[in-house]
């Protein structure tokens, strides 16, 4: 199912809500199961929001927050879909892709939301992600399981340094090259 066949979007990002996102991934989990095709997924933390609510307000917030999402999906293909999980945090999947392909993804929406700024009153207002990728396996069995493996490698992504995307292959870490060009 496509996220313009998904129903419920966000008023405020345009990202679908928590409980379809859930519902939606947890039918792609079952089928990557059933069908033993690839799935991945990403869980991103948009971060640096204090300086942007302390200099700019919550409206500020929301302007990053609604770039973000449109950076997103001007990233995705038709088939992926982002969700908002909460607050500043999302998540994504990836029907049909590997892992490498995943962090693909993660490294190029860093990319253009780098390149990239909100505007709000004359001000240019700028995030940076934190992102977590993770690809479905048999042995996790659900989409908690799956989810709580990219919120490991999400964590990680934030104490390496912010910026950047983590993943893991056979236990080894795997991260962007976003941060250590910044």
């Amino acid at each position: 199912m496509s996220e313009t066949d998904s129903g419920e979007r966000q008023s405020l990002t345009g990202a679908i809500d928590r409980l379809l996102f859930l519902d939606i991934a947890g039918a792609e989990v079952a089928r990557a199961k059933r069908y033993r095709s690839p799935l991945s997924g990403l869980l991103i933390d948009v971060v640096h929001f204090k300086p942007v609510d302390d200099a700019n307000g919550l409206a500020a917030e929301d302007l990053v927050l609604q770039h973000f999402v449109s950076v997103c999906r001007s990233t995705l293909r038709a088939p992926d879909y982002i969700g908002r999980i909460g607050g500043e945090e999302f998540a994504i999947m990836l029907p049909e892709t590997l892992l490498l392909n995943a962090l693909g993804v993660a490294e190029r929406i860093l990319e253009n939301l780098v390149a990239s700024t909100a505007d709000a009153s004359q001000q240019h207002l700028s995030a940076t992600a934190s992102i977590g990728a993770v690809e479905y396996a048999d042995q996790m069995g659900s989409l908690d399981q799956l989810l709580q493996a990219a919120r490991v490698a999400m964590h990680d992504a934030k104490q390496n340094g912010r910026n950047q995307a983590v993943c893991y292959l056979d236990d080894v870490q795997l991260m962007s090259n976003l941060a250590a060009i910044n």
